[in-house]
């Protein structure tokens, strides 16, 4: 779209509106930290110096204007354009010494919709996490993505993503990009560029402080929660050549269940067993897994939790749209008639054998028959031999 006045001034309108809603909500003070279900822990902040790269504003161009004084940071600098947006266009228009085209983002606009919901980081409507290293990906895709985590979430149909970079100085994670999707293909492309390799995970809880509000607040999810986010990590894992990683948050569920060290450390060795399996798309066997628990009984949690990993894996085949624990209880079915027909087969040799006796029995018994009758009959000749 050309840039002209009416258009500088319909972008500069929805930044300032931007800019007010981040001040009026006091952001820059909030503490976020997400906690995820691969063990990571995120403090994230978005702060003020980050807001005019995330609403795709160039101020390394507008510095070019000799307006800002020496030494005011990238915030300042931001309200400083726009508290004198004559002044700047006047720089377009009759000097010429600046180009609107160069003034922001070829994203701006797709910068500005998204900025609000961007940076109120939320749980319920979170639908992944992706843990980006650009090592996993190295001479597979031509240009490397910055961000270290991509936080996907899904409002009314549109897919919204923050990506986020560590300070190392702080270890605190800022935001660098902020963009949205409306376009399932476009956001099914994207994710395809950034999980291939990389690990998939979701968020357990995020806890929300503000000194300055003296507000603080944690919402983590419920079982229900957790399970629609597993399957969904699962499910993309699968989809982009990814690993869903997700086996410390159900490591730390078992273990509220039960503190036995013995059990916790039987259970590690069973999610190890089942990460590695999701990583390699195979099915997990609970037989085998009854051989890691030894004597103990699998934890319904952990059951199900490997139920719907089979499901998810077994899904991915082409099983004509059958699950995994459709064809365990299928198996376990024929296993238990088996077990009948064998029981039955069983108790079918006793009585071949009982009856085989019994004619055994009865076979000698018509043999001494027949020597009994024929002794008698000899006695019988005899005594007619004497009569004559």
């Amino acid at each position: 779209m050309e840039m002209t006045s009416a258009r500088y001034n319909e972008i500069t309108e929805k930044m300032e509106r931007c800019v007010t809603e981040y001040e009026k909500m006091n952001f820059g003070s909030n503490k976020q930290t997400l906690f995820l279900a691969n063990g990571d822990v995120l403090n994230i902040r978005v702060l003020k110096n980050n807001i005019p790269h995330l609403l795709g504003v160039n101020l390394d161009y507008l510095t070019q204007s000799n307006l800002f004084k020496s030494g005011t940071d990238a915030y300042t600098k931001l309200k400083y354009f726009l508290e004198n947006l004559y002044r700047f266009s006047r720089l377009v228009i009759d000097q010429k010494k600046l180009d609107y085209d160069l003034m922001f983002s070829d994203y701006v606009d797709n910068k500005l919709e998204s900025f609000i919901n961007n940076i109120k980081i939320r749980t319920d409507d979170m639908q992944f996490v992706v843990k980006y290293d650009s090592e996993k990906t190295y001479g597979l895709e031509p240009i490397a993505d910055i961000c270290d985590y991509y936080i996907i979430r899904k409002i009314n149909d549109v897919y919204y993503v923050l990506g986020v970079i560590k300070n190392e100085k702080n270890n605190i994670y800022n935001p660098v990009t902020s963009k949205m999707y409306k376009d399932e293909k476009e956001f099914n492309n994207f994710i395809e560029r950034i999980s291939k390799k990389q690990e998939i995970t979701y968020p357990t809880t995020l806890k929300i402080e503000n000194i300055d509000a003296c507000y603080e607040n944690s919402f983590t999810l419920r079982k229900e929660g957790r399970i629609a986010n597993l399957q969904r990590v699962i499910n993309v894992a699968n989809q982009y050549d990814a690993t869903a990683s997700v086996a410390k948050d159900y490591c730390y569920s078992l273990n509220l269940l039960n503190d036995s060290k013995t059990i916790s450390y039987k259970v590690l060795s069973v999610l190890k067993t089942l990460s590695d399996n999701i990583k390699n798309g195979v099915i997990t066997d609970v037989d085998n897994i009854n051989d890691l628990m030894e004597e103990m009984d699998i934890p319904d949690e952990l059951l199900g939790l490997i139920n719907v990993c089979n499901d998810n894996i077994c899904n991915s085949f082409e099983t004509e749209n059958t699950s995994y624990t459709q064809l365990h209880d299928e198996r376990n079915t024929l296993k238990q008639e088996l077990k009948s027909l064998r029981e039955e087969l069983t108790a079918s040799n006793h009585e071949v054998e009982r009856l085989t006796k019994e004619n055994e029995e009865l076979i000698e018994q018509n043999d001494n028959y027949s020597m009994q009758m024929d002794i008698i009959e000899e006695a019988y000749q005899k005594i007619k031999d004497i009569k004559k």
